[in-house]
C-alpha cells in the first residue's frame, strides 16, 4: 500500500510541477494578445463552466466517488447515469447563466455561445471520465488527462499565434472545445471510456434511485463545491457590475499565482481522496499532509514577495501594473491557502459521513461572500473583493472547526 500511495504522490507532483510550467506560458501568451477585458472574460467563461457542471450533475460526482469504492463493478453504470443526467439538465442551466451574466454573453457572438456551449458538455464528459479512470485507479490516464487539459490549449494556441501572428477570443474558446473532443476521441479509441448505450441505463426507477441517494449524500456537499467556484464568480460578477470588463481582466491576472498554488495543492489531496476514503491514510499521515501544505505556501508566498516585481511585470503590461498590487497577490494567495485548508479539513469530514457540517460552512461562507462584496465592491474595489473572498473562506472554515468540535470529530 506504501509503495502504491508512494508512487500516486510522485505521479501528482510531477503532473502539477507540469502543469505549473505550462500555465505560466499559457497565461503570458493569452495576457500579452488579449486586450485586459477580453482576458477577463476568457477566465470567466471557464468559472462559468465549472459552475454549470456542477448544476447541471446535481454534485453527483462526489457521490460517485464514495460509493464507486465500496461498488466497483457498478462504476460504468453509474458513470452514465450522471452524464445522462447532465446532458439533459445542461441547456436549462446554461440559458440560466446567460440571463444571469447577460452582458458576458453580449460580448459574445451567437457563434462563439454556440461553441461555449458545446464545450460545456464535453466538459461534463471529460470530468466524468477523470471521476471513473479515479476510480478504476487507472491513475496514469488520470494524470494524463488533468495535465492535457492544461497543456493543450496553450500548444494549439500557440500554433494559432505563429502561423496566423495573432490570436482571439474565438481562438481561445475552440482550443478547449478542440481538447474534449480530443480526450474523448482517445477513450473511445482505446475503448476504455465509461461511456456506453445501454438500454437498462434509461430505467426510469434506476435513475431515480441513483438521483435519490446522490442527493441524501451529495445535497450538502454541493455547497463545498459551488463554494470554490462561487467565491471567484461572484468576485468577478461584482466587479462586472460595480466596475468594468477591464477591471475583471486585472482581477483573473492577480488571480494567478493563488491560482496555481491552490490547484498544485488541492491536486495532491485530490489524488489522496480516494485512500482517505477507504482509511488507508492513518492520523499521523494527515498531519503529515497538513504540514506539507502549510510549509509549500510558505515557500511559495516567500518566493512570490520576495520577487515581487518580477511577478506584476510578469502578469501584465506596464500601463496595468499600478493596479495588480502585493498586497491584492498577498490576499489573494492567503485565500488559497485558507481554502487548501478548508478542503483538507472537508475531506476527513467526508470520511465521518458528516456532509452536512461541509454543506452548512459553505452555505455560510457563500451568503457571507455575496453580503461582503456588495459592500467592499463599491468603496475599495478590488482589493475590497479579495479580502470579501478571505474572510468569507475564513469563515467557512470555523465553521468546520466549530461543527466538527460540536460533534467531537477528529
Amino acid at each position: 500500500m506504501n509503495n502504491n500511495l508512494s508512487s500516486l504522490a510522485i505521479g501528482s507532483f510531477i503532473c502539477n510541477i507540469s502543469i505549473f510550467l505550462v500555465s505560466f506560458f499559457r497565461v503570458k501568451l493569452f495576457s500579452t494578445q488579449f486586450t485586459i477585458e477580453e482576458y477577463g472574460i476568457s477566465t470567466t467563461i471557464l468559472n462559468i463552466s465549472n459552475v454549470i457542471f456542477l448544476i447541471s450533475t446535481f454534485n453527483s460526482t462526489q457521490y460517485l466517488l464514495r460509493i464507486g469504492n465500496k461498488n466497483v463493478k457498478n462504476i460504468k453504470k453509474y458513470s452514465n447515469l450522471v452524464f445522462i443526467f447532465s446532458f439533459i439538465i445542461n441547456p436549462v442551466v446554461f440559458l440560466g447563466m446567460i440571463f444571469l451574466f447577460k452582458d458576458l454573453f453580449s460580448y459574445l457572438s451567437l457563434n462563439l455561445s454556440i461553441v461555449f456551449f458545446l464545450y460545456t458538455i464535453l466538459f461534463a464528459f471529460a470530468q466524468i471520465q477523470r471521476v471513473y479512470d479515479f476510480l478504476l485507479e487507472r491513475y496514469n490516464f488520470y494524470f494524463f488527462e488533468t495535465f492535457f487539459i492544461v497543456a493543450f490549449p496553450a500548444i494549439f494556441s500557440l500554433f494559432i499565434f505563429l502561423f496566423f501572428k495573432k490570436i482571439d477570443l474565438k481562438d481561445y474558446l475552440i482550443s478547449y472545445l478542440f481538447t474534449q473532443i480530443i480526450i474523448i476521441f482517445f477513450y473511445i479509441k482505446l475503448k476504455i471510456t465509461f461511456f456506453e448505450i445501454n438500454k437498462s441505463y434509461f430505467n426510469f426507477k434506476v435513475i431515480k434511485k441513483f438521483f435519490l441517494s446522490s442527493l441524501n449524500y451529495s445535497s450538502w456537499l454541493i455547497f463545498m463545491q459551488l463554494g470554490e467556484k462561487v467565491f471567484v464568480l461572484s468576485d468577478k460578477f461584482f466587479l462586472m457590475k460595480f466596475l468594468d470588463n477591464p477591471v475583471v481582466g486585472i482581477y483573473s491576472l492577480a488571480l494567478i499565482p493563488s491560482s496555481i498554488s491552490y490547484a498544485m495543492m488541492v491536486g495532491m489531496l485530490e489524488v489522496l481522496k480516494n485512500k482517505i476514503f477507504k482509511r488507508k491514510i492513518d492520523k499521523s499521515m494527515l498531519k503529515n499532509i497538513l504540514l506539507i501544505i502549510v510549509l509549500s505556501y510558505f515557500f511559495i508566498t516567500f518566493i512570490i514577495l520576495y520577487f515581487k516585481d518580477f511577478w506584476i511585470k510578469f502578469l501584465s503590461d506596464d500601463k496595468y501594473n499600478i493596479y495588480i498590487t502585493i498586497d491584492l497577490i498577498f490576499v489573494l494567495m492567503m485565500m488559497s491557502f485558507f481554502h487548501t485548508i478548508v478542503i483538507f479539513f472537508s475531506l476527513i469530514l467526508q470520511r465521518k459521513y458528516e456532509t452536512k457540517i461541509i454543506g452548512l460552512s459553505y452555505l455560510t461562507g457563500i451568503i457571507s461572500n455575496f453580503v461582503l462584496n456588495y459592500f467592499f465592491v463599491i468603496r475599495f474595489g478590488l482589493i475590497g473583493v479579495s479580502f470579501a473572498s478571505l474572510m468569507s473562506i475564513i469563515i467557512v472554515l470555523i465553521g468546520m472547526l466549530i461543527f466538527g468540535n460540536s460533534r467531537k470529530i477528529n
